[in-house]
């Protein structure tokens, strides 16, 4: 008798426990189907959950990047999974050759083409303490870059070519300085300022091809133009946007001092200025869901390396928020389309899916690719 009484009061605590869970998490939405209490709030879409939609377009997922690798091939989406780089068409979305690597012994490498001719390699571009260099596909490593071994690897390497010679060039943001390599790794200059963030912005019709870190400005061929951000919003995640017609700075700030987001000019006006609350700013994306309408700003927002969650956020160009969710941690891409004035968001984990804007006047389903 004894044991059926324990066993009930058992059962009673279990559902107990059941019901304050539920109650104790929110779920707004429909896309994750489960209510779930976590650390950035509940998972779900918080805001706009009739004015966008996930549309499925191909199953693979990995470590996903989009590019050209071929100028015969033009643009590809490139995805790296179980010691194969699978090359999907991005109209399409279905797979167009598959070519065999060997990704586990440098994970997290980014796929590039230095010439965009067919030969591929795998690039260590740092973050987290970690090296930077070249390798081929079989993992040999051709060549690393660490200017001072006394100090802690380059934060940050990237491969572009700003200047249309038709050949990439590597860029490194380091304590020691800002370096622009060649395709051996050897320096080509050297600019005597640190950089942590580090990034690239194409000639324009005000300025040639520059090479952007928080602490200055760069041309091709290494003059400085600039000490220095001119801006009054800080450089927290500093990173470039092409934000109407020309390109511009984007930044943030931690979860701690406000969540704010911030787009600039070369010139330092502020342009955009809104918060994404209580998470980081991370990635920060120009994006056209519409063909003659301004781009959104879309934010990526997190808490660290212990979460597995994301804030995402997209803000119609006059700062409205339009989209807010949060979801499990997500890679994303976006393919632009100069000649449609459309670009494409992709969400890269589980597969590969597009967060398009509806429609509201014709709601008919997208077709899915097959």
């Amino acid at each position: 008798m004894n044991f059926f009484k324990t066993l009930a009061m058992v059962g009673l605590v279990i559902l107990f426990g059941i019901g304050c869970y539920i109650a104790g998490g929110i779920y707004v939405g429909k896309r994750m189907g489960v209510v779930k209490h976590t650390e950035g709030g509940a998972e779900g879409i918080n805001v706009g959950l009739d004015a966008f939609r996930t549309i499925p377009l191909n199953p693979l997922g990995g470590e996903v990047q989009t590019g050209v690798f071929d100028k015969k091939q033009g643009l590809e989406i490139a995805v790296i999974k179980h010691k194969k780089i699978i090359f999907i068409d991005p109209e399409t979305f279905k797979v167009n050759r598959i070519i065999p690597v060997k990704d586990e012994l440098i994970p997290g490498a980014k796929l590039i083409s230095i010439n965009e001719d067919g030969r591929l390699n795998l690039m260590k571009a740092g973050g987290g303490y970690s090296e930077v260099g070249l390798f081929d596909l079989d993992g040999n490593e051709l060549w690393s870059f660490h200017p001072n071994s006394n100090s802690l690897p380059p934060n940050r390497m990237i491969a572009e070519d700003i200047e249309g010679s038709g050949s990439k060039k590597f860029y490194v943001g380091d304590q020691t300085g800002v370096y622009k390599l060649d395709t051996n790794g050897q320096i080509i200059w050297r600019g005597n300022s640190l950089g942590n963030y580090i990034t690239t912005i194409p000639a324009e019709s005000s300025h040639p091809a520059l090479v952007v870190t928080e602490k200055g400005i760069w041309d091709g061929s290494g003059k400085q133009l600039q000490k220095g951000i001119k801006t009054s919003v800080g450089t927290y995640m500093l990173q470039k946007v092409k934000w109407g017609n020309s390109y511009c700075l984007a930044s943030g700030q931690t979860s701690s001092e406000g969540g704010h987001v911030y787009v600039f000019d070369l010139e330092g006006k502020t342009l955009f200025d809104q918060s994404i609350g209580n998470w980081g700013v991370n990635d920060i994306l120009s994006v056209r869901f519409r063909a003659n309408e301004p781009p959104y700003l879309v934010v990526k927002g997190g808490r660290g390396s212990g979460t597995r969650l994301m804030s995402l956020n997209i803000f119609s160009h006059d700062g409205t928020l339009v989209y807010q969710e949060n979801c499990p941690n997500e890679r994303l891409n976006v393919i632009t389309n100069d000649i449609t004035g459309v670009d494409t968001l992709l969400l890269c984990r589980y597969g590969i899916r597009k967060l398009e804007k509806v429609d509201t006047q014709n709601q008919a389903p997208s077709p899915t690719p097959q």
